[in-house]
């Protein structure tokens, strides 16, 4: 018999993120190590003068250089690989499409704290003690105990073992040694169903049924993605379930992405109950031995089902068959540290490279994709009522400036007011939105109209009730409210503005029997805080909640019938491309949050400017009509989707090495331009917000209808910059590819 060939040569990545090595490089693979090395292991390797770690990529035939000059591979450093082939073509694809190092990208795939240093996380572990031919000779009243018990419960788990007998573990430890009893470790997964758990299936209407048809025929048709266009409370989620079933059943794996980490335990609730198989979760909620031991079923295959946020999408299923993508709208998905990836572009591509069916899902689709349906790259399914024909709830917009002129300065106007205590009366739930957290949104001097700014960033503090301090939002930076204004030093130093800690306060004045809760950054920062309240909230323990954006994303509260929005400008008034299109996704999810149940919801919206079309239109809950005047204004001011940008932000401590360094970029940017005129160049300019954690900030956009084009020119002129400047030393640049916010 042959004996097997095993590859010589093999291709690695360096894992070190900087351009120089940011390439192939082909290693001999010693005798000893040919039968176990795979693709996608990380192994120790010379690297010129240094020993680095590197990740294996590719075998080939033969190297790229002579092979006496071909270096020897020292040792594996894992046991098995970190990255399947399917990821590792799915990071390469990451690396050209964000201009990110192709070794970046595949660290990006790895949770934190598991380190390309082929250092795999410790699994949890329980352990069967079960009895050998030895056991019946043991002496002693203890380990007679021991042999008594095992002889009735052979295979028992070691904890139930001490539990019943009463002994010391060091007793079953000198009979494990002594060949009387025999240890057996097995792993413990979390989240994981035993295989008889009994689904609790519910009829699609059909509607869903039409949905559900049309979605798995257009996939089977060509594989493209499918948009599904779903009124608020129109069944989304049921059709997902059953497309996770329908790809389980076939033996395929899923993964289901929610745009933040307080709609997992929902998401994980739906599933458990309604599918059964192990289910994993991966978000930044969870703590790194969680996040590494997740991800460590998920590569053995103990998991079927993925549920998490944008970075679950690398999870490493070989068996991919469905990624859903629930609120693709959201601006979450956006990572905004390289790499600058977009969850909802990895997925398409993932699905691209597996064969996967990808399902985008929302009730305010995001202009790009629901651009891309129109042109038919993507299939287009609409569920345009409510599940049983339920009615959409009553939204009424109030002019909070007729509110002025009728001498009330509250924070709430009488309609909602009248609506708060109705639902209460009635023994419903009430939802109030204010995207602001804090107490007051600023600090400001009456006398010389200073607001208090953080010394470190650009932006106005916020004032917290709680521990009375003033802080940052952005660094973390917290201080004393000063007695004298540090502009003028005067005394007349007031807080201004209201954030949800402000209105939760006011809610509990106004209503004093009710129980009232917050959801917001500050509140979540305490680990399981936002899980608890999403419980109270279904087992009616909360009657009134006070959230910013987290509270629109999706969650479903059967018992809220009244929706109350504090002030619908707020997001309306940020100086960014995207205002618009986010301030009507806001205001149409949180109305959709009202009466989901029976179809009694009533929404009151604030506002001072009720005549603006998009309230308009999100309180008609109109996407057809929001689309249509939203893609026009784009077209003629040229912003996507009917063009691409790419803005190069670079910061650094001193503002005039930071200034020179952007004129110095910016020649090489004229350099390289395209000589088709299809590329413009916009900069360089302070940023919007100039300073952030004491950095100062500038910003170039190149803007162009070639996106291909684009990028080859941003990666050109900022390889040269960085290769032949030195002051690009002094500064960190940073490039982001399809930005979603100019702030």
């Amino acid at each position: 018999m042959d004996e097997k060939s095993y590859p010589e040569y093999a291709a690695i990545i360096v894992n070190r993120a900087v351009k120089a090595v940011d390439k192939i490089f082909h290693y001999h693979i010693p005798v000893f190590l040919q039968p176990v090395i795979t693709i996608g292991m990380i192994v120790k390797i010379p690297f010129g003068r240094e020993t680095l770690e590197g990740i294996v990529v590719d075998f080939v035939d033969t190297p790229e250089v002579p092979v006496e000059k071909v270096k020897d591979i020292l040792e594996c450093l894992s046991d098995q690989p970190l990255f399947n082939q399917e990821l590792i073509a799915l990071s390469h694809w990451m690396s050209e499409r964000y201009l990110c190092p192709w070794v970046t990208a595949m660290q990006a795939m790895l949770p934190a704290g598991l380190q390309l240093t082929g250092k795999l996380p410790q699994s949890s572990l329980r352990y069967r003690l079960y009895q050998t031919e030895l056991l019946s000779g043991v002496k002693g009243s203890k380990r007679g105990l021991v042999r008594d018990y095992l002889k009735t419960h052979d295979g028992a788990l070691l904890s139930e073992v001490l539990a019943a007998t009463g002994v010391k573990e060091n007793i079953i430890q000198t009979l494990v040694k002594l060949g009387a009893v025999k240890k057996v470790g097995e792993t413990v997964w979390h989240n994981a169903i035993p295989p008889d758990f009994p689904g609790n299936q519910r009829e699609l209407t059909p509607l869903q049924q039409q949905a559900m048809s049309a979605i798995l025929a257009s996939w089977e048709k060509d594989g493209k993605p499918v948009l599904l266009h779903g009124v608020t409370g129109s069944g989304k989620t049921e059709i997902y379930l059953r497309l996770l079933q329908h790809f389980v059943s076939q033996g395929k794996q899923g993964i289901f992405l929610v745009p933040e980490i307080a709609l997992t335990p929902q998401m994980v609730d739906y599933v458990k109950s309604r599918i059964g198989v192990p289910i994993a979760v991966l978000h930044s909620g969870l703590t790194g031995s969680e996040r590494r031991e997740a991800w460590q079923g998920i590569a053995q295959g103990v998991y079927q089902v993925v549920i998490g946020a944008r970075s679950a999408v690398f999870a490493p299923m070989p068996n991919l068959g469905i990624i859903i993508v629930d609120e693709e709208h959201e601006a979450s998905y956006k990572q905004e540290q390289t790499p600058r990836f977009h969850g909802r572009e990895v997925a398409r591509e993932r699905c691209c490279l597996q064969k996967g069916l990808l399902v985008l899902g929302s009730a305010t689709p995001s202009l790009d994709s629901y651009d891309q349906a129109e042109k038919g790259n993507y299939h287009l399914v609409e569920l345009c009522q409510r599940v049983y024909a339920q009615p959409l709830p009553q939204v009424e917009v109030v002019d909070m400036r007729e509110e002025l002129r009728q001498g009330n300065r509250s924070i709430f106007s009488d309609r909602l007011v009248d609506g708060v205590t109705a639902a209460l009366d009635q023994g419903q739930q009430v939802l109030l939105f204010l995207n602001r957290r804090g107490y007051h949104t600023f600090v400001s001097c009456r006398t010389c109209g200073q607001a208090l700014e953080c010394p470190h960033c650009s932006v106005s503090l916020s004032y917290h009730a709680y521990d009375g301090k003033v802080k940052c939002h952005y660094c973390g930076f917290q201080g004393e409210v000063p007695t004298l204004c540090p502009h003028c030093n005067s005394h007349a130093i007031r807080q201004f503005g209201a954030g949800t800690q402000k209105v939760a306060e006011e809610v509990m004045q106004h209503w004093p029997g009710a129980r009232v809760a917050r959801l917001d950054r500050d509140v979540t920062a305490v680990r399981g805080n936002h899980e608890k309240i999403y419980r109270q909230m279904l087992d009616r323990e909360i009657d009134i909640l006070v959230g910013t954006q987290m509270i629109v994303k999706g969650l479903d509260f059967p018992s809220v019938s009244f929706v109350g929005v504090i002030a619908a400008d707020t997001s309306l008034n940020v100086p960014d491309i995207w205002a618009g299109e986010r301030t009507f996704q806001l205001l149409t999810q949180v109305a959709g949050r009202a009466g989901r149940k029976d179809g009694q919801g009533r929404v009151v919206v604030q506002t001072y400017r009720p005549d603006h079309w998009i309230v308009r239109c999100a309180a008609r809950q109109d996407y057809g009509a929001f689309y249509e005047q939203e893609m026009e204004r784009r077209e003629i001011g040229a912003y996507p989707p009917f063009v691409s940008l790419i803005r190069l932000i670079m910061s650094g401590t001193e503002r005039a090495v930071l200034s020179m360094a952007a004129e110095k970029l910016k020649g090489y940017l004229m350099q390289y331009a395209p000589h088709n005129r299809s590329g413009n160049l916009l900069g360089p300019t302070a940023a919007p917000m100039e300073k952030i954690k004491d950095r100062y900030r500038m910003q170039m956009i190149l803007k162009g209808t070639d996106g291909e084009g684009l990028r080859r020119w941003a990666q050109q002129a900022t390889e040269q910059f960085q290769k032949e400047q030195p002051v690009a030393k002094k500064i960190v640049l940073a490039v982001d590819v399809d930005p979603l916010s100019m702030v």
